[in-house]
């Protein structure tokens, strides 16, 4: 994250500067610690709307972003390079040909969370693999197949908000759950670094809560290939406050965990590491 932090921003597919802002506002950023950043769209009305939201929310770092339908570089540290909700209209190997182009240290991808999209990131992901990145997140490693390809299922992540009390009124009369967000967030890295994978596992959903525990359905790495299978959490081994906090917890977290019993090749029993 640091690395991220401190790197030349590139969002591409801009529209009104959403993730622009976002990385802004997540990082904190100043007028002292910001690198600059560019953001790339074709449509001149959506630019002029990023213009305007910049200026609103970041009047003092106007003049260190770029704002262009064209790719404007120049010599810099580190860059990070964002797809935001665009790889479905630009295809992969449109996005393969941006990075030659841009050659960013760091790749975030991020689109909803359905199984087309999940289809196309499982495209990109072989291709950046031979371009010499890796996988901070959440893949623990790039170099073999996903256990969900090929399948009917698909890996995404949730995220869980609460909004503002007129936007929750507003959803709860569309009778629209817009608490759940189902998204596909991917993240890599211009090496070859493997994540540390002994030990952990990325949480794919809760597949079903007892008296007793829960069961989840996870990813972790063995013998260097991914592996897909679940996971029983015993509640009499968890506090009532981690219980609680395991209720609300984001689909895609990292989960510590020591195995204490194999039931069988797919179901293990485990504890959790706090």
């Amino acid at each position: 994250l640091q690395q991220i932090s401190n790197s030349f921003f590139i969002d591409f597919g801009t529209g009104p500067g959403t993730y622009l802002l976002s990385f802004l506002d997540y990082f904190k950023k100043s007028k002292n610690d910001f690198c600059g950043a560019l953001g790339i769209d074709r449509s001149s009305q959506m630019l002029e709307q990023s213009r305007s939201c910049l200026r609103h929310f970041y009047p003092e770092l106007e003049k260190q972003i770029d704002l262009s339908s064209k790719i404007i570089l120049e010599e810099k540290q580190k860059i990070t390079l964002c797809f935001g909700n665009c790889l479905n209209e630009i295809g992969v190997s449109k996005a393969v040909r941006i990075v030659e182009k841009i050659k960013p240290d760091f790749i975030i991808f991020l689109s909803i969370g359905t199984k087309d999209s999940f289809g196309e990131i499982l495209k990109f992901r072989k291709d950046i693999y031979s371009h010499g990145f890796s996988s901070s997140y959440p893949c623990f490693n790039i170099n073999n197949s996903c256990p969900l390809e090929n399948t009917t299922d698909w890996c995404h992540q949730v995220l869980k908000t609460i909004h503002h009390p007129t936007i929750e009124r507003l959803s709860q009369k569309l009778k629209m759950d817009r608490r759940t967000l189902p998204l596909i967030g991917h993240v890599y890295k211009k090496e070859k670094k493997a994540i540390e994978s002994e030990g952990n596992a990325r949480l794919i959903r809760v597949l079903s809560e007892t008296k007793f525990s829960f069961v989840l359905e996870v990813c972790i790495e063995e013998s260097n290939l991914l592996k897909h299978l679940k996971f029983e959490l015993m509640k009499k081994d968890l506090s009532k406050d981690v219980i609680k906090k395991f209720r609300k917890t984001n689909l895609g977290i990292n989960i510590k965990y020591l195995l204490v019993k194999k039931i069988n090749e797919n179901l293990w029993r485990v504890k959790l590491i706090i």
